[in-house]
């Protein structure tokens, strides 16, 4: 007998299918996610249904992996949502609770990790869709103040982002305790640029034109506290003699660069903190077409 397994929801829609597991006349459908409460169906038959020709007997098992439960693993994350916390544990047995949210392009979030109970020493890891690791955060002060708290990321593309709420030292830990997660989100990191401002963003590149009608021309980026970064602005066309000022969220001159004639750089500035900066492209003489660049250092 060639078997047929099919998996069905209440509705009778079918999720998940199998016949022939790796090449053999047995069907078995494997680490299946449930994606909500509620009744399944298992339709086991014959490979062709109605149809099929082949007869048997066959016995049917169904088992949890061992591992599976609400937040053991990134395909069964828990749902966060912003300004509704989730309280969960973690124990000598489970070192690692897996929430899941959504966010928009520049939105700014902030996570907090808060111990409530026992010894636990919290540790912060949040993750993009890729599993990719952007942030992490232990103590707040360290040795002091054990909480974590992840503030003011910007989030740098539409789409799901996953949060692994862990302990100190991760599986290797051994601080055990209940804690409370909070995501916020603050609003979009250009909120407060005035329109006129253009937009740039690390390892992108922005053309113009100055004159004496036009003498100066400025772009926000919203960069991260530590991060280097080389800023170049070179001339097109024309007889332009640009210049190139980085400001601060307030406003104030963080470094001027050194100009030669067709060319502006700052060479290398490392960021004091997060949060919004503005390069003013201008001129010491002349007009004509330029092209800024903004790069990251390693």
């Amino acid at each position: 007998m060639t078997r047929c397994c099919k998996l069905v929801d209440a509705n009778r829609r079918i999720l998940v299918e199998n016949d022939d597991f790796e090449s053999t006349p047995d069907a078995r459908i494997e680490r299946w996610l449930v994606p909500e409460d509620g009744q399944y169906l298992i339709v086991a038959g014959r490979y062709g249904g109605a149809a099929g020709t082949t007869t048997g007997t066959f016995l049917l098992t169904v088992d949890r992996v061992p591992e599976s439960a609400l937040g053991n693993t990134p395909q069964a994350a828990v749902r966060l949502f912003p300004g509704q916390p989730d309280e969960h544990a973690i124990t000598a047995e489970r070192a690692a609770i897996w929430y899941v949210f959504e966010a928009r392009v520049d939105d700014l979030i902030t996570l907090s990790m808060n111990r409530i109970s026992g010894t636990l020493d919290p540790f912060l890891v949040l993750l993009n869709a890729d599993l990719q690791e952007p942030a992490t955060h232990d103590d707040i002060v360290d040795g002091q103040q054990r909480d974590s708290l992840i503030s003011g990321y910007r989030i740098p593309s539409d789409g799901l982002y996953y949060v692994q709420a862990t302990r100190s030292e991760r599986a290797a830990g051994t601080t055990i305790g209940g804690f409370r997660l909070t995501l916020t989100i603050t609003g979009n990191a250009f909120d407060t640029v005035e329109p006129d401002i253009e937009r740039i963003a690390y390892n992108a590149s922005a053309g113009g034109v100055l004159n004496a009608a036009l003498p100066r021309r400025r772009y926000a980026f919203y960069g991260n506290g530590g991060d280097t970064l080389t800023i170049v602005v070179n001339r097109v066309d024309g007889d332009l003699a640009p210049m190139v000022t980085l400001l601060d969220e307030g406003g104030a001159t963080i470094v001027e660069g050194s100009a030669s004639g067709s060319n502006a750089v700052i060479p290398r500035i490392t960021l004091p903190k997060s949060g919004l900066y503005t390069i003013i492209v201008s001129r010491s003489d002349g007009a004509g077409g330029f092209l800024l660049a903004v790069a990251q250092r390693q």
